[in-house]
């Protein structure tokens, strides 16, 4: 999930499950990004290509920007606005013959726990921070 006040504070946070729902890892971040959309483009980027490699043959890719339902199955054949890069990376990162992945909308209700972890960047120093147990933040 990818948090924004502005482009020069924003972060994303995630969280790769286990098949049975448990914690395999999260992760906090921070961005330079121009737009709210932006942000929770470069969170997904980033979880993919930690589930890539990994090895992460299913998975399921929570959002709360209900658009990106509708904008990356259509964006390796059209352009879209300032965003068009970071959707054509999502795109191809979800469209690798090695697995198999799901996109779907969730409310942010329902996605606490990532969006603690994105509100923990605010406190980083660093800009990328992994958490290999279930974060005292989250």
């Amino acid at each position: 999930m990818g948090a924004w006040k502005n482009s020069a504070d924003a972060e994303g946070g995630g969280v790769i499950r286990t098949p049975s729902g448990g914690w395999y890892v999260g992760y906090s971040s921070k961005y330079n990004a121009i737009t709210p959309l932006a942000a929770e483009l470069y969170a997904i980027r980033e979880g993919l290509e930690m589930d890539k490699e990994f090895k992460i043959k299913f998975l399921e890719v929570e959002t709360v920007a209900e658009i990106l339902l509708r904008m990356l199955p259509s964006a390796l054949s059209n352009h879209h606005d300032e965003v068009a890069a970071a959707i054509m990376d999502v795109a191809h990162l979800l469209n690798l013959k090695s697995w198999t992945v799901y996109v779907v909308h969730i409310p942010r209700e329902r996605n606490r726990m990532t969006h603690k972890l994105a509100q923990f960047s605010m406190t980083m120093n660093l800009d990328h921070k992994m958490h290999f147990s279930v974060s005292d933040c989250a």
